[in-house]
Parts: structure tokens; sequence; C-alpha cells
């Protein structure tokens, strides 16, 4: 009897081992497969209706390669799919990033993809759905989105007002495609409805009309890139003053007139493209208020007056683009004071005189492009 219970402590901490080594193989088997079959199947479905074709290397940036031929009905979408993320407590598809993948094809309103409600997270850049007619309309239904990325895929037609549908979104990119247009109310109803809205890039979308005054609302966003898309009227300056502006590009519209604000201290903007539009007025002392400032290119700009000593305060820049620009006099001797800069370019500027000697105080520098100033 003593023996038995000499050994009863052994056999229980055995069979604790056990049961703690059983009920781990029985977790780790039930978190590895995890995919729900209904988001498989449609997921597959998916996969059919497109052609996976490489139609252009150099069409791609970075790697791309066909994420759709890990897609295989024998294993978990969750797990082993590329491009694919799960919610991780219901097995849900909350995230596709099928960017650079090869894709060819039309995007349907009756895609698959649109049955994917608990979609948060949507990626499809540079692939090619050039035989799609326009936009579907069906993307207004995954009501769960906060970021959408359709550049680069060769898209056509009218952005469907129903993309305003997606109050979520915290980030929008539907720049550099095909022909895509972007009507006035439907851009007014986009910044309405998006008030989470941090990133709004439509680089090349043929807006042709002014911007809404509300897009000065937005108090959450960071980036603003509209180059190239035939804005019109006054850009709102209040938008230079948004709180967690961290980089603004309105290049390339020609049409497009404007000031610049008196910036005050402690502005996040980290770059700022101006160039080649119709901007005037004086470039303020104020400029030299944007400490956190890295890129400023105001190449082919109507800024009359000198360009401001406060220039130099900008200790964070590395890029200054002043092409063509319609500045005129002296370059200030404060911009020796820019001791990051990389890349400066004055080629056809209109100052006059010789460039400052405290241009040799640029150790960063290492491209320099200087056309004969003017006597």
């Amino acid at each position: 009897m003593w023996k038995m219970n000499q050994y009863l402590p052994l056999f229980l901490i055995a069979s604790c081992l056990f049961f703690i080594s059983h009920s781990q193989t029985i977790s780790n088997t039930s978190s590895q497969h995890r995919c729900l079959p209904d988001q498989s199947s449609t997921l597959l479905q998916l996969r059919k209706e497109f052609v996976e074709k490489r139609t252009n290397p150099d069409d791609y940036s970075g790697v791309s390669y066909p994420k759709m031929k890990s897609w295989k009905a024998d294993t978990d979408c969750c797990s082993s799919w590329d491009g694919v993320t799960c919610d991780a407590h219901n097995g849900h598809v909350i995230g596709l990033d099928l960017s650079k993948s090869w894709l060819c094809g039309p995007l349907n309103s009756n895609s698959s993809l649109f049955r994917l409600r608990h979609l948060q997270k949507l990626d499809l850049a540079l692939n090619d759905f050039s035989s799609s007619t326009t936009i579907p309309s069906e993307f207004g239904q995954l009501v769960r989105l906060t970021h959408l990325n359709l550049s680069w895929s060769i898209l056509y037609g009218r952005i469907p007002s129903e993309i305003s549908w997606l109050s979520n979104l915290v980030s929008l990119d539907l720049s550099c495609n095909a022909d895509l247009n972007l009507r006035r109310n439907d851009l007014e109803a986009l910044v309405q409805n998006m008030t989470y809205l941090r990133e709004l890039h439509l680089d090349n979308v043929n807006i042709s009309s002014s911007l809404p005054q509300s897009l000065a609302n937005l108090s959450s966003l960071t980036s603003l890139s509209l180059p190239y898309c035939n804005l019109l009227g006054e850009f709102p300056s209040d938008i230079f003053l948004l709180p967690k502006i961290q980089a603004i590009d309105v290049s390339g519209n020609y049409n497009l007139t404007g000031f610049l604000p008196n910036f005050r201290s402690g502005s996040s903007l980290k770059k700022l493209r101006l160039s080649s539009m119709n901007f005037s007025g004086e470039l303020l002392d104020a400029i030299g208020n944007l400490k956190s400032l890295n890129f400023l290119d105001l190449s082919q700009s109507y800024f009359s007056r000198e360009l401001s000593n406060s220039i130099g305060n900008l200790e964070s820049l590395s890029h200054l683009d002043l092409s063509w620009a319609n500045f005129f006099g002296e370059l200030p001797n404060s911009i020796g004071n820019l001791k990051s800069l990389s890349h400066l370019d004055l080629s056809g500027a209109n100052f006059s005189g010789e460039l400052p000697n405290s241009i040799g105080n640029l150790k960063s520098l290492s491209h320099l492009e200087s056309a004969t100033l003017n006597p």
C-alpha cells in the first residue's frame, strides 16, 4: 500500500502532462485550420476570374509574382495563401493584397470579390484590368474597408459615386490609371463621408473642377496627392494648415491658382510639391517655420519677389527644386544653412548675381543643377 502511494504523485504528473500535450495538439490543429469553407470557395472562384500573366516586367516596382498560385483547395486559406489575411477569431477574410500579382482580366460587377463583405484592406494595385468597362459600383458594398488601393491598374471611366459610401476608409489610392475621371459632386460626397481619411491619392485622375473647401475639414489627413488632375480655381489654403498633414502634391495643375498661408511653427509638413502650377504672390518668411520639411519643389512656379531668407531655417530639407521658378534677386546666403541638403536644382531659375559662397557649406550636397545666373 505504501509503494502504491509512493508512485501516485508520479502517475498524476504523467497524466497531467499527457492531458496538457493532447490539449495543445487539438488547439494547434484548430488554429492552423481556421479558414471558413465559404471564404475559401469564394476566393477560389475569384481566382478563376483572372488570367495570371506578366504583361511587362518594367511595369512593376519591387517583387511581383502570381500570388494566386498558392491558392489550393486542400490548404488553409488563412495560413497558406499568399496575400490573404483572416480574422484570428472567426476566420473571415479581412485583408486581400493582390498587388503586383500579374492579374489580367475584367473587374466585373458580379465578381466573387464583392462577396467578401468583411474585407478591411484591399490592394489590387499594379495589375491589368484594362478589359473592364468601368470601376464597378459594387465596391461601395464593401463598407468595412479601411484601405483601398486600385492604383496603376489600367482602369477607365468614371469613378462611381458609390465609392463615397466607404465611410470607414483611412486610405484611398486610385492613382495613375489609364483614364479615370471624378465628377465634382462625387468628390464632394467622398470628402463629406470619409471623415477618417488619412491618405487621399488621386494622381492623374481627371477632376476638371475646383476642389471643395470641405477638404480642409479632414482633420486626420496626413497625405494629399493630386498631381496632374486638371484642377481649376483656387486651392483651399487652409489645407496647408491641417494639424496632421505631412505631404501635399498638387503639381502639374497648370490652371490651379492659390497662395501659401502664413505657416505656423510646429507644422508637421514634410513634403511640399507645387511645381508647374499657377500659384503666385510672395513666398512668405513663414516658410521658415516648416522645420520638418525635407522635400520642397517649387519648379516652374510664379512666386514673385526674392526668395525669403527664412529658407535657411529648413534644417531638415534634403531636396530643393527651384528650376525655372520666377523668383528674382539673388539667392539668399542663408541657403548655406541647409546642412541636410543633398539635391539642389537651380537650372533655368531667374536669380541674378553669383552663387553665394555659403553653397560650400552644404557638405551633404550630392546633386547640383545650376544654370548661369542673370547678371
